[in-house]
């Protein structure tokens, strides 16, 4: 069975990769594109210093970490910290439309072993 811990890693990794919101995210390693499960997201909304709305695109990506190690992203540097940013990913949004991404910034929760990316707009 295992500990109620191992059972949240076990149920978080299932609801990113096949828990009905998942998406195929491609991945491009050594110029090759690899493509992993994961939640893709993407809305026009944001706050500015004064707590305005403003209409800004927010995109982010949630990965498990075992997923990226299990096609050849390396995760972590010499030091141990999960560094994923300037890798190029791509979707599908709701209309099938596919769009090209950075990695700007990853946020790894190290205890599910998830990482959030969040993404910039990359030109081909």
């Amino acid at each position: 069975m295992g500990t109620i811990l191992d059972l949240a890693r076990r149920d978080s990794a299932f609801i990113i990769n096949a828990g009905g919101f998942e998406t195929d995210i491609t991945f491009t390693v050594g110029g090759n594109p690899v493509i992993v499960k994961g939640i893709a997201t993407k809305h026009h909304i944001g706050y500015d210093d004064d707590g305005e709305r403003v209409n800004t695109k927010n995109a982010q990506i949630t990965v498990n970490e075992s997923d990226l190690l299990a096609i050849g992203i390396t995760t972590r540097g010499a030091s141990g910290e999960v560094n994923i940013t300037s890798n190029i990913i791509s979707y599908a949004d709701s209309t099938g439309n596919t769009s090209s991404y950075v990695i700007t910034e990853n946020y790894p929760n190290e205890t599910f072993g998830h990482i959030v990316c969040m993404l910039g707009d990359y030109q081909v």
